[in-house]
């Protein structure tokens, strides 16, 4: 039967790597950035479209965004060890913490992801601090590694102007995920997840992040 809500993308995934159900997703409203930071992240976001994680294969953020360089993303204003600098790929970054929000709402094995040293709640909401990406060619880095036993496709779809759905689909490997967060205490901010498998295991892990800089 026909689903509207399902992209085309993934029906057709689905005939040809068994992948059966979304099995975590983010939202990003970037509405409000300013034009250069909105070009990047949908640049960016394309790029992850349409990606195929087997099985054990762990996915690289700036593998697949710099494997070209940075001719196709436009100057703006990025973090350099905690100062602001104008550089190519401003707002990047953006599209990394909305991938990695995703993939750990998942249940996926993370290996590799790095905070900002500074918080702007003007381009982040609160209830998701401490869950940024901080991303730039060649290191830092996000990494995470596809544990669910079955092929994952990455898709992302924009139910309105400038505000990314960013899916995982594939085979569900929990019954249920639960996130406790953000706990703040004087810069310190802690996640922690707990995961309820299928094989009736759980696994709790925690994301630990620090502002030096008031937020």
């Amino acid at each position: 039967m026909y689903d509207p809500t399902i992209p085309e993308i993934i029906k057709q995934a689905a005939l040809r790597y068994g992948i059966k159900e979304k099995i975590g997703e983010s939202f990003y409203d970037f509405s409000k950035n300013p034009a250069y930071r909105r070009f990047n992240i949908e640049t960016a976001l394309a790029k992850i479209h349409g990606t195929v994680l087997q099985p054990g294969e762990e996915f690289s953020f700036a593998k697949i965004i710099y494997n070209k360089g940075m001719r196709e993303f436009k100057m703006g204003w990025v973090i350099n060890q905690g100062k602001e600098e104008r550089a190519v790929g401003g707002g990047i970054c953006g599209a990394a913490t909305t991938v990695f929000m995703a993939a750990y709402r998942s249940g996926l094995q993370i290996t590799e992801r790095k905070q900002h040293s500074i918080w702007y709640r003007s381009l982040y909401p609160l209830e998701i601090l401490g869950l940024d990406a901080a991303v730039y060619k060649p290191r830092p880095d996000m990494r995470f590694i596809n544990n669910t036993g079955a092929p994952l496709m990455m898709v992302v779809t924009y139910p309105q102007k400038s505000v990314a759905n960013f899916q995982i689909w594939g085979t569900k490997h929990f019954d249920t995920i639960t996130l406790d967060g953000p706990n703040y205490n004087k810069g310190h901010t802690r996640w922690i997840r707990t995961i309820q498998y299928r094989d009736g295991t759980v696994a709790v892990d925690e994301i630990l992040s620090y502002f030096p800089k008031r937020i």
